[in-house]
């Protein structure tokens, strides 16, 4: 009875602690549930309160910049520089920002100082011309423009145009052309607008021409500026006069609106009567082009239209000749750029082509020919400056050539034809200094002549001389064998002495390659006694040394002396022989480059 009792008690004991567990777990999730809907609240508020910061920030930022632009622009008289400077003002990047005043032609009004600076010209196709003259009625916000660049030696392109229309509806159109939005507020959209409304209020001067009488004179001040455009160009630093032809041909097909220029060389005597004058002219070499980009398929085929154009135009004997190749005339303009043009039935999809030759005392004509896909505007104007091309790049480019040549034969050494000394030593700090800073190795090889003086006492220095040249090509074709000869470096160091600047090429690589010279010079026969029936042959033998920066040396100096001890160690050991250089203490404690880079097998 009493066990009863005690288990009913028990059963309600635990029923009551379930139920107010449970009651406890229902007020705790009612309070976490408030808590979170508390929190949430919070969450919401703290970010509408954080947006209407950045809004007001935004604001007072936008505020801001409208009081210093119509500071900036409050008087008329020098607006231009004032206004890039208020555009400047708020520019936190060190790329080049550049902004221009354009006219409703495309024409550059006013630059900025990186414009100005860089050298860069700005040319509008067809089509962006068309599309400019469109938003001359509204100030609609224009991005991506169809335009063209032809950036000078340090330009960049931009991918994308921003213009502005300034000033009211009424006034002459006018641009603010920009290649990078400015940040003024945080929000592209946002500084898009605001720069709308504020070029509304800007009053800037087209400098129109006042009269028809005074046009010829502004387009003439053009003519001259494009001369001393390309003029300046060719005064540049180029790699190669190649590239200065091509940039050069690039920048007048800029400035004229056509989108290629090529230029040709070819005879000034007349073909034979019974040439036929269909066939194509075998004796035009093309000398480069340059302007819009296209594929190898696309550069061929413009190519052979190019040379049936001048083919066809064989005959004519004017300076300049303006064509309309799609047109239904027939008849070339030789005069007025107005009438006039050329059938050609094989070349529908061209244009507009211009043409200018210039003949020298030596028969030979230099031919320059623009072509463009879409019209060109035409004016008297450009076949001077195409002309002027025609005469000015063939000699320039001579000049260009000959200088090219002469410093490249102050790089050679005069009997092997390989690099000299003095070229040696400046390629081996370069490329050290450039593999150290990219934490790449940087080999040398020093190779001397075995025996080499018993040669010239026995058979004089001329079958010396003879031995050294040979020598010379054998180790320059054993380099070219490889997939590293583009960045390797024949010298003469001295003497009977070569060595070979491996750059980027490791040390088990650079004993790879001593081998093949070592073999290549062995094989080489050298013939003695020319002059007598059964040539006697020599054959020499060489003993290299091999030498990696960093592992024997961080200056060049270290390296020099490691490849030089290596290759008498050479020597020593029995001749026609590859050496590794020895590291000694200092170097072996203190490797520059990770353990993982070194190939301790080649030890």
């Amino acid at each position: 009875m009493m066990l009863d009792i005690f288990l009913h008690g028990g059963y309600l004991a635990c029923t009551t602690l379930l139920a107010a567990s449970a009651l406890q777990l229902g007020l705790g999730r009612r309070r976490v549930q408030n808590r979170l809907k508390e929190l949430e609240e919070l969450r919401t508020t703290e970010l509408l309160r954080q947006s209407r910061i950045v809004e007001l920030s935004r604001l007072n930022a936008a505020h801001q910049f409208e009081v210093h632009w119509l500071t900036k622009t409050a008087e008329p008289k020098g607006l231009p520089e004032r206004l890039f400077a208020a555009l400047a003002s708020v520019e936190n990047s060190d790329e080049p920002r550049f902004a221009w005043i354009l006219n409703d032609r495309g024409d550059v009004l006013a630059a900025n100082s990186a414009a100005r600076h860089m050298s860069a010209t700005l040319a509008f196709t067809h089509r962006g011309l068309q599309q400019l003259r469109d938003a001359t009625l509204s100030h609609k916000i224009s991005v991506q423009r169809e335009f063209q660049w032809v950036p000078g030696r340090f330009g960049t392109a931009p991918k994308t145009l921003f213009l502005f229309r300034c000033g009211p509806s009424t006034a002459p159109a006018t641009f603010l052309c920009l290649s990078h939005l400015p940040d003024i507020t945080g929000h592209e959209a946002f500084n898009q607008e605001l720069l709308a409304r504020l070029c509304r209020t800007l009053q800037i001067c087209t400098a129109e021409p006042a009269s028809e009488e005074s046009s010829p004179t502004a387009e003439e001040l053009d003519l001259i500026r494009d001369m001393l455009t390309l003029r300046t160009l060719t005064d540049e630093e180029f790699d190669s006069p190649w590239l200065m032809l091509e940039e050069f041909l690039s920048r007048l097909a800029m400035l004229t609106g056509f989108e290629r220029a090529s230029v040709y060389l070819g005879s000034s005597t007349p073909a034979p009567a019974y040439a036929s004058t269909d066939a194509p002219s075998t004796d035009l070499q093309h000398l480069a082009s340059g302007g819009i980009s296209v594929s190898s398929a696309e550069n061929g085929d413009w190519m052979n239209r190019e040379r049936q154009l001048l083919n066809l135009d064989a005959s004519s004997s004017a300076d300049t000749i303006w064509m309309r190749p799609s047109s239904a005339a027939n008849s070339p303009e030789t005069g007025s750029p107005e009438t006039g043009s050329t059938e050609i039935a094989e070349q529908p999809e061209l244009r507009c082509v211009l043409l200018a030759r210039e003949s020298s005392a030596a028969h030979s004509v230099t031919t320059i020919i623009l072509s463009s896909r879409h019209d060109v505007v035409q004016n008297r104007f450009k076949p001077e400056l195409v002309k002027w091309a025609a005469q000015f790049l063939p000699q320039t480019f001579r000049k260009a050539m000959l200088r090219v040549q002469t410093e490249e034969r102050a790089r050679r050494d005069g009997l092997t034809h390989v690099a000299n000394r003095q070229t040696f030593d400046l390629e081996l700090q370069k490329a050290i200094t450039a593999c150290s800073a990219n934490q790449l190795p940087c080999s040398l090889l020093i190779l001397d002549l075995d025996h080499f003086k018993s040669i010239n006492d026995r058979h004089g220095h001329l079958a010396g001389d003879t031995v050294l040249k040979r020598v010379a090509s054998a180790i320059s074709d054993a380099v070219q064998q490889t997939r590293f000869a583009d960045r390797a470096l024949v010298a003469r160091y001295g003497g009977e002495e070569f060595a070979v600047l491996l750059p980027e090429i490791s040390l088990a690589g650079a004993r790879r390659i001593a081998e093949q010279i070592r073999t290549a010079i062995e094989k080489v026969e050298h013939p003695i006694g020319q002059n007598m029936v059964g040539q006697n042959m020599l054959q020499a033998t060489a003993s290299i040394g091999v030498a990696t920066s960093p592992l024997h040396g961080n200056r060049p100096v270290e390296l020099i002396q490691s490849a030089d001890s290596a290759m008498y160690a050479a020597k020593h050991a029995g001749r026609n022989r590859v050496e590794i250089a020895r590291m000694n203490a200092t170097q072996h404690s203190q490797p520059t480059l990770p353990l993982c880079q070194l190939d301790w097998r080649t030890f």
